[in-house]
Order: structure tokens, then sequence, then C-alpha cells
């Protein structure tokens, strides 16, 4: 079993789907290979409420401290921190970001922000993308994307 520690900034929106997912007796069989073993801020947040609510250990903590966790994967799951990656770490820390990417990416562009620019924009389709995390913000090798229409009621929300 794969230890994760998911990193968060906000909400917690995207904590609660992967809690919500691994807690799935059916449908969760991907998340039974993971383990959510704590949940690392850069500040107080709402994810912390999350957090709880799963009862995963929560801590707000520096970059290095973040580093030092004994997990196999980090997951940045809505941490809006750019981050300088461990050498030793490359490969290793992946990001999920609310957009194809590298369009409606980049500083700035997260969560609702992402959504709104996308029905600006008019765009038929959206998506999702889970990458590699360099040292570029929303950069890094491609690991998997998930396309979806945008209908023509579709809000941020």
């Amino acid at each position: 079993m794969w230890k994760i520690a998911v990193l968060v900034s906000g909400k917690g929106t995207t904590l609660a789907s992967l809690a919500e997912h691994c807690a799935d007796e059916i449908n969760g069989a991907l998340c039974r290979a993971v383990e959510i073993s704590c949940v690392l801020a850069d500040r107080e947040c709402p994810a912390r409420e999350v957090a709880e609510q799963y009862n995963l250990p929560f801590k707000v903590c520096t970059e290095d401290e973040m580093f030092q966790e004994k997990v196999d994967l980090w997951v940045m799951a809505g941490f809006l921190k750019k981050i300088t990656v461990p050498d030793e770490l490359y490969g290793k820390i992946i990001n999920m970001h609310p957009s194809f990417l590298p369009e409606y990416g980049g500083k700035g562009m997260y969560g609702s922000k992402v959504h709104e620019a996308v029905i600006r924009d008019k765009k038929k389709f959206t998506g999702c993308t889970v990458h590699i995390v360099d040292n570029e913000y929303d950069h890094g090798p491609v690991l998997e994307r998930m396309k979806l229409a945008v209908l023509p009621w579709d809000t941020a929300d």
C-alpha cells in the first residue's frame, strides 16, 4: 500500500473527493492501494475541517517540513504555493489541476478562477490534468487528462 501526503491551501474540496473515494467500499478499488497518511498545509485553511471529518492528521508546516514526511507520494490537491522540488523527490510529487494544461494554468489560476475563465472564453470542453510537479507552476510531464463538456448552463461552481 502506498502512503500519500495530500497538500492543501484552501477549502479542501479535492481532499474531500479523494477521502470519499478512498472510503467507498464499492467504487474505491484504486484508492484501496493507497492510504492518505497526512494532510499538509502551507497555511491555516478550511481543509483542516475536511481532514478532521475523515480523521486524517492535519499539519500546517513549511515546505522543508512537508518533504520530511515518510510517504511514497505527495499529492497537491488545491495547493497554491509554488514549491522547489528536491532532486531526490522528482517524480514523487504530483498535482491535480482543474483544466487542461498548459491552458488555464500558472500563478493565480486555481479553483473557480479556472472555471470562470473557461466559461468566459466560451470553451466547449474543459477537464483536469494530473502531472508530475517540477519547478514551474502547472508544468511537468502529464500523467493523465480527463475531458469534460462545458454545457450552456454550467457555472464556475
